[in-house]
């Protein structure tokens, strides 16, 4: 796989559940009297108030839409109505909940998503319009992760997804409708900490290094724990497996949990990355709007569209000379779709020629490709330098976290981009574990 650097070589007491203890809340700080309060489940710890409630304000800005999964939140829910709530799903929703380290967040009588919710998230963002109908009060007008709320929340959006009824629950916390300005927001699990945060304190430096804001360089067990904490699991051994493949395995784990080719598994590839990730976006709506249905929906999969880039020699002929040089014709874009064809496409390597340790001129080749894994939530390429196979005690295999600029500016082995889309059956941090497929090629096809 592609070389790693030198392109080769504080918390308010938690409240009580009980809506009385709520409303009597100790005073409000000067930050919750102008905006209301902040609850989060993690990205917002220690951030300004004021950054906070800006953010969010900007997020339920544009026009609002009907709650996702509305129905069945509605029957869930009893007598504590929520039909009024309006949902953001923009840009500038998935800005704000990103700024937030949020999966979404709730205001009043808006809720924003940070992307297609799925039905626990829905469900947990409207048990919180419930809730600030009744008051919440925190220090500083911050919440924290696990505070009372998101228990409860949780709770509330566990009953929704069994099927089961949520009033009593609700009826805790219950408060008349037209709540203010709260804001409460779900932390997403991202895969490692963005590149432009530092690292929190109690998180060991990657072991390789790092390019400060571009560039983090990971051992494989310290890649391993990161995707255990993003998952909420013990990796398996069959995932261990295939992240040992280097760079296609990473990608291949968060695929189908087993080693396989990511190529096989895309429904899509486009030349520009905005076209990828815009298929992304819209087959994951449909995923909802599909789980949403009555009678269908419990037999919709829970699995998650995702993105994959590949860097690779577009000259794929069978004669080594040949492949000295580029294919200025082969794997570009379709102008109208933006699709690549990649029906041509055989794993070869760009030639080059090489001198041994006897000084005689011999036939070698680059790297033949390097594939990138796209983490919505931490907005970066997970990939690696290459294969354990391949590792020596001076050359250990590395797992790479790269802005999306640093990845795609390639190496000189490769002069061709691509960006997959596939649904992947083992990748879902908002679900955290789901069920890791079983299908998928055991063979190392383009090693």
């Amino acid at each position: 796989m592609a070389d790693y650097d030198s392109d080769r070589d504080h918390r308010a007491p938690e409240p009580s559940t009980s809506g009385a203890v709520q409303r009597a809340a100790g005073k409000r700080t000067l930050t919750e009297q102008r905006y209301g309060v902040v609850q989060h489940n993690g990205g917002a710890a220690g951030a300004d108030p004021d950054a906070v409630h800006r953010a969010a304000d900007h997020g339920i800005s544009g026009a609002g839409e009907r709650l996702p999964f509305m129905d069945q939140i509605v029957r869930s829910f009893g007598n504590h109505d929520v039909s009024a709530v309006q949902a953001h799903t923009d840009g500038a929703a998935a800005d704000a909940s990103r700024a937030m380290g949020a999966t979404a967040y709730a205001k009043g009588d808006h809720v924003a998503f940070g992307q297609a919710p799925d039905l626990h998230t829905a469900a947990h963002e409207a048990a919180h319009v419930v809730q600030q109908r009744a008051g919440v009060h925190l220090k500083g007008g911050v919440g924290e992760a696990g505070d009372a709320y998101e228990q409860h929340a949780d709770a509330v959006a566990d009953k929704v997804v069994q099927g089961q009824s949520a009033e009593s629950l609700l009826d805790t916390m219950a408060g008349p409708a037209g709540g203010g300005g709260a804001v409460q927001t779900q932390a997403v699990q991202k895969l490692g900490v963005p590149l432009d945060k530092e690292l929190p304190a109690d998180q060991a430096a990657p072991v390789h290094g790092e390019t400060k804001g571009e560039q983090r360089r990971w051992s494989v067990d310290q890649y391993v724990e990161m995707w255990e904490k993003e998952q909420g699991r013990k990796i398996k051994p069959q995932e261990r497996e295939a992240i040992d493949y280097g760079c296609i395995g990473i990608t291949a784990n968060n695929l189908n949990g087993v080693p396989s080719n990511p190529l096989d598994s895309a429904e899509k590839v486009y030349g520009d990355f905005e076209r990828a990730h815009e298929y992304m976006t819209t087959r994951n709506k449909m995923l909802d709007w599909m789980a949403s249905v009555p009678f269908i929906g419990g037999m919709v999969p829970k699995a998650r569209y995702v993105m994959f880039g590949k860097l690779f020699w577009s000259n794929q002929s069978e004669d080594w000379n040949d492949r000295l040089k580029p294919n200025k014709k082969a794997f570009k874009p379709d102008k109208k779709t933006g699709e690549v064809d990649m029906t041509d496409y055989k794993y070869h390597a760009q030639s080059k020629w090489d001198v041994d340790e006897d000084g005689n001129r011999v036939a070698s080749g680059y790297v033949n490709f390097d594939y990138g894994f796209w983490d919505e939530a931490s907005q970066c390429f997970w990939h690696a330098n290459h294969y354990m196979d391949y590792s020596k005690p001076d050359d250990p295999m590395i797992v790479l976290q790269s802005t999306r600029a640093k990845f795609t500016a390639g190496y000189r082995d490769f002069d061709r981009l691509v960006f997959g889309v596939a649904k992947a059956e083992n990748y879902n941090p908002a679900l955290a574990a789901i069920t890791t497929a079983t299908s998928g090629s055991s063979s190392r096809a383009g090693q």
